[in-house]
């Protein structure tokens, strides 16, 4: 369960969500079990913000808008990201296992070194993402837009990738 004082935090909006983090830059946001849509306004307007650390496992995070969020070495395991955008996001070494991106938005963004097995990239839009060293056994590429993209170092194996995109991929040293 998520941690209710920062659920209370949070539904005061994006400066006191910002000045707590400023303040508070060791605490680790704890945000799972959350079905944060229902944070209304504040959701939509939380473009680059420090969400690092954070646990948010199993959240509910569906069609949001978190543009240059910064979600290094996130808990995301088993959460809902369906149809958000998350271009130019930095989830370096986070953690998505079983996290549901289908239709997500998430060109340019880094996943260097995150675990994203058995991950649901169906249809998803990651142009110019780096995937360097990460670990996407049994992902879901299928129809999804690699275009660009960095998996350089990546295990691949058990990777489902029909009618996914793939032009000037780095593929290089992938173990699959």
């Amino acid at each position: 369960m998520a941690n209710p004082e920062h659920l209370a935090i949070i539904e005061q909006g994006v400066e006191v969500w910002n000045k707590w983090r400023e303040e508070n830059p060791e605490v680790r946001p704890d945000l799972s079990n959350t079905e944060l849509r229902s944070a209304g306004p504040f959701l939509l307007k939380l473009i680059g913000k420090d969400l690092n650390g954070a646990n948010l496992r199993k959240a509910i995070i569906r069609g949001s808008h978190l543009i240059r969020a910064e979600l290094c070495g996130a808990d995301l395991s088993g959460a809902d990201l369906r149809s958000s955008d998350f271009s130019e996001s930095i989830f370096y070494r986070a953690n998505l296992h079983q996290a549901n991106l289908q239709s997500a938005g998430l060109r340019s963004a880094c996943f260097q070194e995150s675990i994203l097995n058995g991950v649901n990239f169906i249809d998803a839009d990651l142009r110019f993402a780096n995937l360097v060293a990460s670990s996407l056994l049994e992902a879901s590429l299928s129809g999804a837009n690699l275009i660009g993209a960095n998996l350089s170092k990546a295990t691949l194996r058990g990777v489902v990738i029909g009618n996914t995109a793939f032009g000037n991929v780095d593929l290089s040293n992938v173990d699959g």
